[in-house]
């Protein structure tokens, strides 16, 4: 008991510390989870305030740009207008527009022409010349308006300028200025991606990258891992759902890699750090967590282990003497230890169970003084596996002696009774067949209750059992033949037909002894008799459990087959049956004469015809006579 209670306690604590370290395992597991994703969720906000920091700086830059160059068309127009001279004179032009600042100045006629300008190669220019020149046609139209071009690679020479265009005051031309976006390359190119990215912290291992949603390419990164390259490692997660975190496992040039993935309006965001890494700190708890778990079950199971020893295995020690005088027959009182409450009930149950056996041996002698057939007691409580049977139980039950000890005896007698009310009771009620060499045993069993105790009075009535079983075989059986009569055979009819799933395929035979008498007549009713004896032993040559025969009175006979499994079955035994008329012979003369047995049949089958054993008799005894009547009937000298 000791080893056992110790085992289970060793079970118990180590299943505890795998749930323990699988729980801890999980929420460490989570909170690394939950703070990699919370760090890379800062991250990432710092990175789109940056982003959209720089974008709005760079549309600050765009638009003060083409705001310079509407202010410098405008000056141009206006002192243009006001030294004309300067639309003849070339270098003068020149000149003017280096102090303006500008990389181009144009003079354009009221038809959209370059009609003069610091770029002769540009003369004769149109309005309709590319798609540059056309974005000022709507000013020949309105010599109000004033048009400021976005920067745009103009149409000779594929340059990146922004052009802004002006009416003189007097409408006579139209005054165009182009100026290389400088200032605007310089701002864009210090506030790209790739600068923004190379001033991003980040820790042992990890990187950060921004990739293109569409193209899956590179666009930035904080690793050698070159922009425009596609992020095939990262391509099934590039769809998700814009604004959410999500977090996955993959490879990066053969290292496994924990990403947190966030996608914005344009870019995705992704965050790796090894998997080594982060789940270093894990490793490390577990370990920790598991020794310490180890050293506290080490001490559990010592304490345990002392406390079994001291208060548990010492009284168990001593009920167990105290019971093993009881198996002698001191029923005395057991001594109740203090230290544990349930091992003071255990003694009080067995207290209480003992008293109990004194009443069972007074009940006892009552019962049997009042009974006056040889009988068998036993008695057991309900709730103890204690009990007390008198000395013929055993031979009642048909119980060997086994020399085994008290409670197993018990233990033996109530499993055989509850093994014969399983198998049922007899039509006279409480009464039970056993099997034993001799035949059978009929055993009538009448249970008592009393208080919390039951009492099987057991009776054995093999005799007046048989008697009876004797006067009703006599009751249903034919004299003459040992077949039913008709009132068994209707018994039996009725009997089977209730239990129609186990009958299968079947058929009722009527048979008629052809020549009956005849025979009586001239033979005597002697050989009569072993006339129909000898079709009496037709019907006892198929198996019993597939026929049951029957002489219903004088020369009619009556069978029931059934239990057949397939049609043919049942055809080839009725086959037999239809052969057997003729087949017997009966000795009828001192000088050797044989009369050949006869007889007339006809059948119904089950179910085919008909669930009604009545409707079966009566189409088999019309099929019978319907034969009778086609042949010659009587017995004929073989």
């Amino acid at each position: 008991m000791k080893t056992r209670l110790l085992r289970i306690t060793i079970v118990v604590l180590l299943l505890a510390m795998v749930l323990l370290l699988i729980l801890n395992l999980k929420v460490q597991w989570d909170l690394t989870h939950q703070n990699f994703k919370a760090t890379s969720e800062a991250i990432f906000e710092q990175v789109e305030a940056l982003v959209e920091s720089n974008a709005e700086d760079i549309h600050e830059i765009r638009e003060q740009f083409s705001e310079d160059c509407l202010n410098s068309a405008r000056i141009a127009a206006y002192v243009l207008q006001s030294r004309p001279e300067l639309e003849e004179n070339l270098t003068d032009l020149k000149d003017f527009a280096r102090l303006l600042n500008v990389d181009e100045l144009h003079l354009i006629n009221p038809e959209g022409e370059i009609s003069f300008g610091t770029h002769p190669e540009y003369y004769h220019y149109t309005f309709f010349s590319g798609k540059q020149m056309a974005f000022f046609q709507p000013m020949l139209e309105d010599h109000e308006l004033e048009m400021c071009q976005e920067i745009t690679p103009n149409t000779a020479e594929g340059k990146l300028m922004q052009y802004a265009a002006v009416w003189s005051k007097d409408g006579s031309m139209i005054v165009q200025i182009g100026m290389e976006p400088v200032r605007v390359q310089e701002a864009m190119e210090g506030r790209t991606l790739a600068n923004i990215f190379s001033s991003m912290p980040t820790e042992e291992g990890g990187e950060l990258y921004a990739i293109d949603p569409d193209s899956g390419q590179v666009v930035a990164s904080t690793s050698e891992w070159p922009a425009g390259e596609e992020a095939t490692s990262l391509k099934d997660n590039l769809k998700e759902n814009p604004g959410t975190i999500s977090l996955s496992h993959i490879v990066i040039n053969g290292t496994r890699c924990c990403a947190a993935i966030f996608r914005s309006d344009s870019l995705v965001l992704v965050r790796t750090v090894p998997s080594s890494r982060l789940y270093h700190q894990l490793g490390l708890g577990s370990v920790f967590l598991f020794l310490n778990l180890l050293l506290l079950a080490l001490i559990a199971i010592a304490v345990t282990r002392l406390f079994i020893d001291r208060c548990i295995v010492q009284k168990l020690t001593c009920i167990n003497q105290d019971l093993r005088k009881v198996g002698t027959g001191e029923l005395n009182r057991l001594p109740a230890p203090t230290v544990l409450p349930e091992l003071e009930e255990l003694c009080g149950y067995i207290n209480d169970m003992l008293v109990e056996v004194r009443e069972n041996e007074l009940k006892t002698s009552i019962a049997l003084e009042r009974s006056r057939l040889p009988i068998g007691i036993f008695e057991y409580p309900t709730e103890y596996r204690w009990g007390f049977a008198t000395s013929r139980v055993k031979d009642i039950l048909l119980l060997e002696e086994t020399g085994q000890e008290q409670g197993k005896n018990i233990e033996e007698i109530a499993e055989r009774i509850s093994a014969l009310k399983k198998i049922g009771q007899s039509d006279e009620g409480n009464v039970y067949r056993l099997d034993s060499p001799d035949g059978f045993r009929f055993v009538r069993l009448d249970e008592v209750r009393y208080k919390k105790s039951r009492m099987v009075i057991m009776v054995d009535v093999t005799a007046s059992w048989r008697q009876q079983e004797q006067l009703k075989y006599q009751r249903d059986r034919d004299d003459l033949t040992g077949l039913y009569n008709r009132r068994g055979f209707y018994a039996q009819m009725e009997q089977m037909m209730q239990a129609s799933s186990q009958l299968n395929l079947g058929a009722v035979v009527m048979m008629d002894a052809d020549g009956l008498k005849e025979t009586n007549d001239t033979y005597g009713h002697d050989k009569g008799d072993l006339y129909l004896k000898k079709i009496a032993d037709i019907h006892q040559t198929f198996p019993k459990e597939h026929i049951v025969p029957a002489r219903l009175g004088g020369d009619e006979f009556a069978a029931f087959f059934h239990g057949y499994g397939s049609k043919e079955a049942l055809d080839e035994a009725l086959t037999v049956l239809k052969e057997g008329d003729g087949a017997s012979t009966i000795s009828v003369g001192d000088g050797g004469q044989v009369l050949r047995v006869r007889y007339s049949a006809g059948w119904a089958r089950y179910p085919g015809d008909s669930k009604d054993y009545h409707v079966l008799l009566h189409l088999a005894d019309q099929r019978m006579y319907e034969n009778k009547r086609r042949r010659k009937g009587g017995a004929s000298p073989a």
